[in-house]
């Protein structure tokens, strides 16, 4: 979604849609479930915009423990500040140190895409789970434990690599 900055009126403007999923930039091994939505306000003061707003949406995952897909709800609220990009600085360069907070625009728009994908990036958790007791895969035979015990009928646990270690060191003690 382009929102054009000369378009936004002092008190603000309320904007409430939906972007298509392939309107955001692709995450890796994510898929969206349903469309984003965005509700939210976008302010202006001279050329600096200010976006307050919630984002909405489901995305399908795979669990880190079973490697199920599941459906995972986002919500998040967020803020963000935009100024016009300097006419001397080009997209790729290092932002000064105190515009880290700020994100720049230009040719009077702002695609509110960009903001909205890393909203969703930053709300997914490093772990993701199907469910909190999630028991996970079977090490000897791949069988999902969610689902039932595994039928594993030899029970090979490795022993740790310091086993022998210690065993000798035990022995030369004595």
């Amino acid at each position: 979604m382009l929102i054009t900055v000369s378009d936004i009126p002092i008190t603000g403007k309320y904007y409430d849609f939906d972007f298509a999923p392939d309107a955001i930039e692709e995450i890796k091994d994510i898929q969206f479930l349903e469309p984003v939505h965005f509700t939210g306000s976008i302010y202006k003061s001279n050329q600096d915009v200010r976006i307050k707003g919630t984002v909405r949406t489901k995305i399908q995952v795979a669990c880190n423990r079973c490697l199920e897909l599941f459906a995972f709800p986002i919500t998040s609220d967020f803020e963000v500040f935009y100024q016009p990009r300097p006419h001397n600085q080009k997209q790729e360069e290092d932002i000064p140190f105190g515009e880290l907070g700020v994100l720049h625009y230009d040719d009077n728009t702002i695609d509110l895409a960009e903001s909205t994908r890393d909203t969703i990036i930053l709300e997914i958790p490093m772990k993701l789970l199907c469910k909190e007791d999630c028991r996970g895969l079977c090490p000897q035979c791949g069988q999902n434990l969610n689902l039932g015990p595994c039928t594993c009928t030899t029970k090979k646990f490795r022993q740790s690599p310091f086993a022998e270690f210690f065993q000798k060191k035990a022995s030369q003690s004595h």
